[in-house]
């Protein structure tokens, strides 16, 4: 069975990591982007945070 400390630790780092990720895209010059780039850089974030988080329960398991 999983930790469910260290699984919400991990939850509430990845949220962080996310709001951090919004706030970095937002920051960025978005009136000369389309609505299609940021929902790309969005998907990449995602991504991102996604291996992050499996990296982290690995580590953490």
């Amino acid at each position: 069975m999983v930790d469910m400390v260290k699984l919400g630790a991990a939850a509430v780092g990845a949220i962080i990591g996310f709001a951090i990720l919004v706030g970095v895209i937002d920051g960025l010059d978005t009136a000369n982007r389309t609505s299609l780039e940021i929902t790309l850089l969005g998907l990449v974030g995602a991504v991102f945070l996604a291996v992050l988080i499996l990296g982290l329960l690995k580590a953490i398991s």
